[in-house]
């Protein structure tokens, strides 16, 4: 139970820095244009 609650969190984690850097580029991605 230890083991896969750890696994769950370590998950959760990786999803959530990924959602972040998905999130960024769109912002990014917006604002060149915006700036162009």
């Amino acid at each position: 139970m230890q083991e896969d609650k750890k696994t769950i969190i370590t998950l959760g984690i990786f999803f959530s820095l990924i959602g972040v850097v998905i999130v960024l580029q769109i912002i990014l991605a917006i604002y060149l244009q915006t700036v162009n």
